[in-house]
C-alpha cells in the first residue's frame, strides 16, 4: 500500500473530523481517512498524530471548540430551565450546575488564549528599575 504525499495538516483535520464523530480506533480511522477523504496512511500515522495531540491549538480550534462547547451547554440550560420552570426541583440544580460548568468553560478559554498571546510575544528590552553603574577598574600592568 502506497503512501500518499498529504500535507500533514489536511491529514490531521481530517483524523480530528473522524474523531468527532466518535471514532478513536486507528486502524478504523485510517479506513476512514481512505474511504471518505481519499487519504492513504499508516495505522502508525495516525497513532502517532493522535498521541501528539493531532493539531497544535491555534485561535480557530479554540473559537470553533467554544462555540461547540458553549452551543451544547446552552442546549442543556435551555432542557433544564423549562422543566424546572414546570416545577422538577432536581432539573433546577442542574441548570445551576450547567451555568457553573458554563462560566468555568468560558474562564479557561479566555486562560487559554491569554497563554498562547503571552507565548507569542517575544520579551525584549525589559528592565526594572535601573542598572547600577559599573565601576571602572584599572588593571595593573604586570611588568
Amino acid at each position: 500500500m502506497g503512501v500518499s504525499n498529504t500535507p500533514t495538516r489536511a491529514r490531521q483535520k481530517a483524523i480530528v473530523d473522524i474523531m468527532n464523530k466518535g471514532e478513536t480506533s486507528p486502524t478504523a480511522i485510517v479506513k476512514l481517512l481512505k474511504e471518505e477523504y481519499g487519504i492513504v496512511t499508516t495505522r502508525q500515522t495516525v497513532h502517532r498524530d493522535i498521541a501528539d495531540g493531532v493539531m497544535p491549538i491555534t485561535e480557530d480550534v479554540i473559537e470553533e471548540h467554544k462555540d461547540l462547547m458553549l452551543d451544547n451547554i446552552d442546549e442543556l440550560l435551555k432542557v433544564a430551565y423549562d422543566k424546572g420552570v414546570r416545577g422538577d426541583n432536581k432539573s433546577m440544580q442542574t441548570y445551576g450546575k450547567l451555568l457553573k460548568v458554563r462560566a468555568e468553560v468560558l474562564g479557561k478559554i479566555v486562560e487559554i488564549q491569554q497563554d498562547m498571546n503571552r507565548a507569542e510575544r517575544p520579551i525584549h528590552k525589559i528592565s526594572i528599575g535601573k542598572f547600577p553603574k559599573a565601576e571602572k577598574k584599572e588593571s595593573k600592568k604586570d611588568e
